[in-house]
């Protein structure tokens, strides 16, 4: 079994303080697709109206658009459970990585303290006290909660790339939007087709992250043909719209923009500009892209 930090390298992003409470606390979100207003219990292990924010997803993703710690742990932890968006596992973690890249954290600090860190630990513990029906039981309930996790990390123990493409394919064809998006992200490392371009369009809809690669691809693609800084602008500013413009994608956006001010436009004000030279600016920790 893997440790956490080598599930956190190995599941996806290798190839693209916590307050603690034991009361339960409810909270009125309000789902972002829908518009639907409803009340869930926040489990422990995170606190969520003890700073006095008026609590929704879109709250969370504004103040994570200025840099602010508390603000991508909460939103991961939305991702996480289900709160206010749908449940989706990849974002929570690049979220995750996120709180930790502008906290100066090491080590998955945040991920790790996520409810599924915690699952995945405890499948380490029950494995080294030699309990295997406790480590199958909560093996179990990922399964059942997160169902893409487990196998996605068998995949990427394999080296073998055509091996992992060869697995993936057949997933990917009946939709699993993981396999998909592990394969765009691969075809995309090299010169990348239309039909790349429209599948990364398709799966950065579910993962926003991508938005930074299509970013990159069109400030500047091996192939002339392809670069439209308009479009790239655009790119970047969907990441960014969902609080995932990766520092890389906040430094692509600036030479954007710097490159439009050369020709005398004003692409953004100088509030913003002064935001995105922070969300890109040299600070410990790993990128998360």
């Amino acid at each position: 079994m893997k440790t956490v930090k080598q599930f956190v390298f190995l599941a996806f992003f290798a190839l693209l303080t916590i307050t603690t409470t034991h009361a339960q606390q409810k909270l009125i979100v309000r789902n972002s697709e829908t518009g639907e207003s409803f009340e869930v219990e926040i489990p422990d292990g995170l606190t969520i109206t003890a700073d006095g924010w008026t609590d929704s997803v879109e709250v969370y993703r504004e103040r994570a658009r200025q840099g602010e710690v508390e603000a991508y742990r909460k939103l991961a932890r939305c991702y996480e459970d289900g709160i206010g968006v749908e449940a989706n596992f990849v974002n929570m973690m690049y979220l995750y990585g996120q709180a930790e890249y502008m906290d100066g954290k090491h080590d998955y600090y945040y991920f790790r303290k996520s409810r599924l860190g915690r699952m995945l630990e405890g499948v380490e513990k029950k494995y080294q006290e030699n309990d295997s029906i406790g480590a199958g039981e909560i093996l179990e309930q990922i399964n059942n909660e997160w169902p893409s996790v487990l196998w996605i990390m068998n995949v990427m123990n394999i080296k073998n790339r055509n091996e992992q493409i060869h697995i993936l394919e057949p997933e990917a064809q009946k939709g699993d939007m993981v396999a998909r998006l592990i394969l765009a992200s691969m075809a995309a490392d090299s010169v990348c087709s239309d039909a790349c371009i429209g599948e990364l369009e398709e799966v950065a809809a579910y993962a926003p992250m991508m938005y930074n690669k299509l970013g990159r691809i069109y400030m500047g693609h091996p192939d002339s043909t392809r670069t439209d800084i308009d479009r790239a602008i655009g790119y970047f500013r969907k990441a960014d719209e969902y609080a995932m413009l990766s520092r890389k994608g906040a430094k692509g956006l600036l030479e954007c923009y710097q490159i439009k001010m050369e020709k005398g436009e004003k692409p953004c004000d100088d509030i913003d500009l002064s935001r995105l030279r922070r969300l890109s600016g040299n600070q410990k920790g790993a990128e998360t892209e």
